[in-house]
């Protein structure tokens, strides 16, 4: 039963969290069509809160690939200015979610290096490479 985004667990791939959701939304939009498209099932509360949790699940996980998808559509050819058009946004808020990723994965290597353990995160050559991402110009291409 999935009545919270914690409720759908981790790891469950973005296209099973969409399968779920809209198994639970098509009898939720049942209700709205005077035949219906799926006779014999009937909308519950239940499928009510499993779309809204799902839904909050899926955008979840939409935002936290974005940062290294931003990197890599920057590592593939794309502008800023074309990143920003796809984020629906300027190129200044398509870097700012960069540099913001990029400051986190930095400090996070600098930790787990520290306890001796394999470090996670962007090495210093890793941060590098993203800050020169950072500083194109608008229209420039890294590729």
């Amino acid at each position: 039963m999935i009545r919270r985004p914690d409720d759908v667990g981790y790891g469950i791939l973005l296209h099973r969290k969409a399968e779920k959701y809209f198994g639970h939304h098509h009898r939720l939009m049942d209700r709205h069509v005077p035949s219906g498209c799926h006779p014999g099932e009937t909308a519950t509360a239940g499928d009510a809160l499993a779309v809204l949790a799902l839904g909050e699940a899926i955008h979840h996980s939409v935002l936290s690939d974005r940062p290294w998808t931003v990197r890599d559509a920057l590592q593939l050819g794309a502008t800023w200015n074309e990143v920003a058009a796809a984020l629906d946004g300027t190129a200044d808020e398509a870097r700012g979610i960069l540099r913001t990723y990029a400051e986190v994965q930095r400090q996070q290597y600098a930790e787990t290096e520290m306890t001796g353990h394999r470090p996670s995160g962007y090495s210093r050559e890793e941060y590098q490479s993203v800050l020169a991402l950072i500083s194109l110009a608008d229209d420039d291409r890294s590729s």
